[in-house]
């Protein structure tokens, strides 16, 4: 794969429906068509024709279901996380919002955490990272400008290893 784009865990109407970033009010789908990384703007359901692309998909808590405040990532669902991202060897790493890559950094002894939207410094566990904003609708107030500008840079990312890659 291209990239992977982590999320903390499945909300109840993906979960429901078995697809990712599927309630009607998260822009994720919609900004992943507006940046150009897919070619039109797709249903949840079709999210496995993101690996056309080179994007795969995944939640750091499989195992849950629910809004990021009533998650609770326990250590082995990072390591999960890790250790797929060791056997996949994506090129990138995206966070689809600061809690997801919050909780990666932090176990892995960065106190901080993520530090900021964008690309983050290099670690010797994680391909080149980024951190995105949260595409949630609850997330719509830290959405402009910075939330929008992290995914086109992101999106540039993505396009210019595409270019590389043809």
């Amino acid at each position: 794969l291209l990239a992977v784009i982590c999320g903390h865990a499945a909300g109840e109407r993906s979960a429901a429906l078995g697809a990712y970033y599927a309630h009607p009010g998260n822009r994720f789908w919609k900004v992943l068509a507006e940046t150009e990384m897919t070619p039109r703007r797709f249903a949840p359901t079709e999210f496995p024709l993101l690996l056309e692309g080179g994007i795969g998909l995944t939640d750091i808590a499989k195992t849950q279901k629910g809004a990021d405040a009533v998650i609770k990532p326990r250590p082995r669902d990072v390591e999960a996380l890790l250790a797929k991202l060791a056997a996949i060897q994506p090129r990138l790493l995206a966070f689809a919002g600061m809690k997801p890559a919050q909780t990666v950094y932090r176990h892995l002894g960065r106190k901080d955490g993520a530090r900021r939207l964008g690309l983050q410094p290099p670690h010797p566990r994680l391909p080149e990272t980024w951190v995105l904003a949260s595409t949630s609708g609850l997330a719509t107030r830290f959405w402009e400008p910075r939330g929008r500008e992290s995914w086109e840079a992101f999106a540039a990312r993505v396009k210019a290893l595409r270019a590389d890659a043809a």
